[in-house]
């Protein structure tokens, strides 16, 4: 029974090891990528936004956005965006980064997915952005816009 509770206890050590090894190495990586994904969110969502113009955000698009038929698509959704005018304030956005196959698609890499708050002239909206790691760098994999100020007035 020592012998037995010796390896079992040993085989435990070494995994806390393994494990504490892993985590040394991953959570830096994580939070560098984090901090990297948040700088490019608080770079470009504001340029893409200044002008409301579709070309910011194709520039900035992984393959997944750029379907068929998504440049006239995204002209006329842009059009409907600019409703809620100027940016003032893009507040940092809150997210996470991902390694894997993200959720609901067939995207496998390093992947962010995150939320940020902003105030137009026209309202308050929430800016989700998907982004992909595409070597040293990030592009986007998903734009979406919420407003209460993108919904029909009641007149």
């Amino acid at each position: 029974m020592n012998k037995f509770l010796k390896f079992f206890g040993g085989l435990f050590l070494l995994l806390l090891v393994v494990i504490g090894i892993a985590a040394a190495i991953f959570i830096p990586k994580g939070v560098a990528l984090d901090k990297d994904a948040v700088a490019y969110i608080e770079t470009n969502v504001p340029l893409i936004v200044a002008t409301w113009n579709s070309e910011e955000l194709l520039t900035r698009a992984a393959p997944e956005i750029l379907q068929p038929g998504a440049k006239q698509q995204m002209s006329d959704l842009f059009a409907w965006f600019s409703k809620l005018g100027k940016l003032q304030k893009l507040h940092q956005p809150v997210g996470r980064v991902g390694t894997g196959v993200y959720p609901g698609s067939q995207f496998n890499g390093t992947w962010g997915d995150y939320v940020a708050n902003a105030d137009f002239e026209g309202g308050a909206a929430q800016i989700k952005v998907v982004l992909r790691r595409n070597g040293d760098g990030w592009q986007i994999m998903g734009f979406h816009v919420n407003s209460p100020g993108l919904l029909p007035s009641k007149n």
